[in-house]
C-alpha cells in the first residue's frame, strides 16, 4: 500500500476531529440544558481517543477497498469479502471503541457486569458498523466519481484521436488523389490510352481507362474507417500497379511474397500507395533497364512486417529524401502507434532501396 500523503493524513485527522467536536458539542449543550456545569474542552478531549481510533482505522479501510472495490464489475464477490473483513475487524475494534467511549462519558468498563458489558458491546458494535459502512460508502462514492471522470476523459481523448485520425486519413486521401491527378501521372496514363487507340488496340485502352476509373473511385469514395485489412489494401494497390505495368510494359516486374496470415491484419488505409509510387518513381522510372519491385508481408509474434523493395539506384549518401506522401505516412504511423512502430528506408545489401515497416497487431 502506498503511504498516505501529508494532505490525506491531514484530511483524515480533520474529519475525525470534527466528529469529536460535534459529539462534544452535543454533550455540552445537553449538559447545559440539564443544569450541569461542564467544560466543553474537557468533553472534547475525552471524545478524541474514541474518534481517533477511526482515524487509525481509515487507512486500512482504504487499503482493503483497493483489493475489493465495489465500483467494478466484480462488486458482488467483493461485497462479500468486504462484509467478512468488516466483521473480523469490528469484532476487535468495537472492544477498543467501547473502552474509549466509556472514558468519554466518565465510566469505567471494568465496573460493568458481564451482561451489562455484552449489552454495551452490542450497542457499540452496531454503532461502529454504521460508521464503518459510512467510510466504505464514502470511498465508494469517491472512486465512482473518479472512475466516471476518468472514463469521460478517456472517451474524450479517444474521440479527439479518432477525429485527428480521420483528418489525417482525409489528408492522405487528398495526397493520394493529388498523385493520381498530377500532370505527370495523368499525362502518362492518358498517353498510354492514346497510344493503344492509335495502335488499334481499343480493348487494352478500355482496360486501362477502366482500371483508372476504379482506382480513382476507390480513393474518392472510400469510407472514413482509418483501418483496412491488408488484403483490401493490396487489392487497391493492384489497380495502381496494373496501370503502371501497362505503361512501363516489360520494364516493370512486380513480385509479391505475402504470408497467408498477414492478409487479415488491419493496417492504416493507403499505407502501400505512397510506398509503391516512391518505388516506381525513383526506381523503375529512372532506370533504362527492366525494374523489379518486391512486396513482402509476414506476421511474427503479433508484429506485421511490410517491405517494399526496388532494384533501382541506391540512395545518396545524404540519406533518404521523403516526399509529401512518405512524410504523411510516417506522421500517421506515429500518431496511431506512438513509438511502437518502425519505419526504415535503406539501401539493400547488393543493389536497390527497400522500405521496411513494422506495426503491432
Amino acid at each position: 500500500m502506498k503511504g498516505l500523503s501529508l494532505r490525506s493524513t491531514f484530511v483524515i485527522l480533520l474529519i475525525w476531529t470534527m466528529a469529536a467536536m460535534s459529539m462534544a458539542t452535543q454533550a455540552y449543550l445537553s449538559g447545559r440544558f440539564s443544569g450541569e456545569e461542564i467544560s466543553w474542552l474537557s468533553l472534547f478531549c475525552r471524545q478524541l481517543p474514541g474518534w481517533y481510533l477511526f482515524a487509525l482505522l481509515s487507512p486500512f479501510v482504504l487499503y482493503i477497498y483497493q483489493f475489493y472495490p465495489l465500483h467494478t464489475a466484480e462488486w458482488r464477490t467483493n461485497f462479500l469479502w468486504q462484509l467478512l473483513i468488516a466483521f473480523v475487524i469490528l469484532c476487535f475494534f468495537s472492544n477498543l471503541r467501547l473502552w474509549a467511549m466509556s472514558y468519554a462519558i466518565g465510566q469505567n468498563a471494568f465496573t460493568l457486569s458481564f451482561a451489562a458489558y455484552l449489552n454495551a458491546y452490542a450497542a457499540q458494535l452496531l454503532w461502529d458498523t454504521v460508521v464503518y459502512s459510512l467510510i466504505v460508502l464514502s470511498v465508494f462514492a469517491l472512486q465512482t466519481a473518479l472512475s466516471s471522470k476518468k472514463s469521460s476523459l478517456q472517451a474524450a481523448e479517444a474521440e479527439m484521436k479518432n477525429v485527428r485520425l480521420e483528418n489525417m486519413l482525409k489528408q492522405a486521401r487528398l495526397e493520394t488523389l493529388k498523385l493520381q491527378l498530377s500532370p505527370h501521372f495523368l499525362f502518362n496514363t492518358l498517353n498510354t490510352i492514346s497510344s493503344m487507340v492509335r495502335m488499334n488496340d481499343p480493348q487494352a485502352a478500355i482496360k486501362v481507362n477502366s482500371k483508372l476509373g476504379v482506382f480513382l473511385r476507390n480513393t474518392l469514395y472510400a469510407d472514413d474507417e482509418p483501418f483496412v485489412s491488408l488484403e483490401k489494401e493490396l487489392e487497391q494497390a493492384d489497380f495502381y500497379t496494373e496501370i503502371e505495368s501497362i505503361r512501363f510494359g516489360d520494364r516493370l516486374h512486380i513480385c509479391k511474397e505475402i504470408e497467408e496470415a498477414s492478409l487479415a491484419a488491419q493496417v492504416p488505409r493507403f499505407i502501400l500507395q505512397p510506398l509503391l509510387e516512391n518505388a516506381i518513381k525513383h526506381g523503375v522510372a529512372k532506370s533504362s533497364t527492366a525494374g523489379y519491385i518486391l512486396i513482402r508481408a509476414q506476421v511474427k509474434e503479433k508484429i506485421l512486417y511490410l517491405m517494399i523493395y526496388n532494384d533501382g539506384r541506391n540512395l545518396p549518401e545524404g540519406g533518404p529524401a521523403g516526399g509529401i506522401g512518405l512524410k504523411n505516412l510516417q506522421s500517421r504511423l506515429f500518431y496511431i502507434y506512438g513509438t511502437r512502430y518502425t519505419f526504415k528506408i535503406s539501401n539493400a545489401t547488393a543493389k536497390g532501396v527497400q522500405v521496411e515497416i513494422e506495426i503491432p497487431l
